[in-house]
């Protein structure tokens, strides 16, 4: 008859602490290198002007407006247009509008001209900064030509009011030889809710880019401009 040794009660529960605190201080090994992980990939993007990390605020996230690669190309939205709004230039034309020329609108890295609105998780973000009226209806406009810069009007729009655009010494002036000294009107049509413009007799006419289909309406006449050509519909 063989005789077994006597388990030691001591050795075995000794035995199975060593065991808990291991896989104890292995949890504790995974939580921490994931956690690490976690914060090393979130200090991946870094604002090239402030150099600060992104924010929780929802209005200031990093963005990449343009070509530049790698933490060249992420910018604070607010310290972007901090840097524009330090290239341009605010004049107030009228008791309606108020100018803004941007001498510089592109990236000083890479050369590429930067986008009127920027995408950041599927929400739209201006990148162009503008007093805009509070307590009014307003419209903001783009006078083309600038190779570098931007040349932006915010108009006001007060209801029951008819502005009158022309070239100079208008309510709201369009500095430009194809603006005739009376081009247009433009007014809030409250029974419609929309802004509307009305030409009046001007040289060249008053057009406006389509941006969306214009439903056909029965005797009812419609003018499209296609280059030099002018189509009746």
């Amino acid at each position: 008859m063989t005789n077994f040794p006597k388990r030691n009660n001591n050795m075995l529960s000794s035995g199975l602490e060593v065991i808990k605190e291991e896989k104890r201080l292995n949890s504790m090994n995974v939580k921490t290198t994931d956690e690490g992980k976690k914060k090393k990939k979130k200090e991946q993007r870094n604002c090239r002007i402030c150099l600060c990390e992104e924010s929780e605020s929802k209005d200031d996230p990093i963005i990449s407006p343009c070509t530049c690669k790698g933490s060249s190309g992420d910018i604070h939205l607010k310290c972007l247009q901090e840097w524009l709004n330090s290239k341009r230039k605010v004049s107030k034309l009228s008791t309606f509008q108020e100018n803004y020329i941007y001498k510089k609108s592109q990236c000083e890295v890479c050369g590429m001209l930067y986008p009127d609105m920027v995408s950041v998780r599927g929400k739209q973000f201006p990148i162009f900064d503008f007093n805009k009226p509070k307590k009014s209806n307003y419209i903001i406009i783009e006078v083309l030509g600038m190779p570098a810069g931007k040349n932006f009007s915010v108009v006001k729009i007060p209801d029951h009011y008819q502005i009158e655009i022309g070239r100079s010494n208008a309510e709201m002036c369009i500095p430009d030889v194809s603006v005739s000294k009376k081009q247009a009107t433009l007014k809030y049509d409250m029974s419609v809710g929309e802004i509307v413009i009305q030409d009046t007799n001007s040289k060249f006419g008053t057009h406006i880019m389509i941006q969306r289909p214009i439903p056909l309406a029965p005797n009812k006449s419609l003018y499209v401009v296609n280059g030099l050509s002018l189509i009746h519909i």
